[in-house]
């Protein structure tokens, strides 16, 4: 399956991309792009397919999806009234305007995160409270306090990511697609 670039549109003078996204299904085709993203899936069930394997997601699901990770959310449902779905997704460049702040001492454990979990994770259930909240607290703040609450978020997924599995624990460019763990 051919993986699209995707661009995702950036606010001037904005570093994090703050998406909510209702509509009949999730974006239909396999893309990757530059940003890492957080999707929390409000409303809607499916498949997610990253890098060659399959998750099963479904309402108040939590993904990290790794900067050019190629995925795909894939609605199913029995009927086309089951197929709506709603998502809010934090989108951010660790390459991008961010980088410098990574580079800093303070910051060399998000920095060692991202770098090691660039295969992306699942939020377990017992974390989706914690990090729910973080999400709202940063789609509802403005300028200063937007980063601060980002910081926080990303402290949260750091910590949540050492008792995670991968989604891709191995990328392969030729693999058959396997079922993901359902955490």
């Amino acid at each position: 399956m051919k993986t699209l670039q995707f661009n995702i549109p950036v606010i001037q003078g904005q570093s994090i991309t703050v998406q909510e996204d209702i509509s009949e299904s999730f974006y239909p085709h396999l893309h990757r792009h530059q940003e890492a993203q957080l999707m929390w899936i409000t409303k809607g069930k499916g498949v997610l397919l990253v890098d060659e394997t399959l998750h099963p997601f479904k309402e108040n699901d939590i993904f990290f999806i790794g900067e050019h990770q190629a995925h795909v959310f894939k609605s199913i449902s029995e009927d086309k009234a089951g197929d709506a779905a709603s998502s809010i997704s934090i989108f951010f460049d660790p390459g991008g305007r961010l980088k410098q702040l990574f580079m800093l001492g303070e910051f060399q454990s998000l920095e060692q995160f991202l770098r090691q979990d660039s295969k992306g994770f699942k939020i377990p259930e017992v974390d989706f409270e914690v990090v729910s909240k973080r999400v709202m607290l940063l789609k509802q703040s403005e300028k200063i306090e937007k980063m601060m609450h980002f910081f926080y978020l990303l402290r949260t997924l750091s910590q949540i990511s050492k008792k995670t599995d991968p989604l891709c624990p191995e990328y392969m460019e030729s693999a058959v697609c396997t079922i993901g763990k359902n955490k």
